[in-house]
């Protein structure tokens, strides 16, 4: 069949690139998806498929699937009517462990001994300067909830916080900020 031809040379193009980045075949999963419409329609329904060779059962089932998903969708199929298929592709996908998430371990100091001083800053147009802590972001600890109006300095970026608004300090090295009142 021909659709089976161009699954399996889209399949072992993308294999073939990610054996090339050094991917086993034990870490390459594909996944195909079929766009599908009833002859004379303008539009399709995408149906997805982990199957990349299909028999004449394998086209009963995928057809049976745009059915399904063509009721989910606009509430109707028609399952006498001609189907054609008007485009497929293959995912080809390398699996990775995921990454190592950073733990940062507590310092031990109080929240003041990471103040670097104070400077003023407008957070509306129409207020009056206010006094601000800056923080040394790098002198934080997991447990250190900084509350706004502030700023954390870090090596890549300044975190503002306006007043009303708290920032925290995950054990992974990101910041958690919300409403004071949330």
């Amino acid at each position: 069949m021909r659709v089976n031809r161009r699954l399996a040379e889209l399949r072992d193009e993308g294999v073939a690139e990610l054996k090339r980045d050094g991917f086993e075949d034990n870490a390459i999963a594909c996944r195909y998806r079929f766009e599908i419409r009833y002859r004379g329609q303008i539009h399709e329904c995408t149906v997805e498929s982990e199957r990349g060779e299909f028999d004449e059962a394998g086209w009963c089932e995928l057809r049976d699937a745009f059915h399904a998903r063509h009721e989910a969708l606009y509430s109707y199929c028609e399952p006498d009517s001609e189907v054609e298929l008007v485009n497929l592709e293959c995912s080809v996908i390398g699996e990775v462990e995921p990454p190592t998430m950073p733990t940062l371990e507590a310092r031990g100091g109080e929240l003041e001994a990471a103040l670097l001083g104070r400077r003023d800053m407008l957070f509306d147009g129409e207020g009056e300067p206010v006094p601000t802590p800056v923080y040394d972001g790098e002198a934080l600890d997991p447990r250190h909830e900084v509350t706004g109006p502030a700023v954390i300095q870090e090596a890549t970026t300044n975190i503002v916080l306006p007043p009303g608004w708290k920032a925290t300090l995950s054990s992974t090295a990101s910041y958690v900020l919300s409403p004071i009142d949330g």
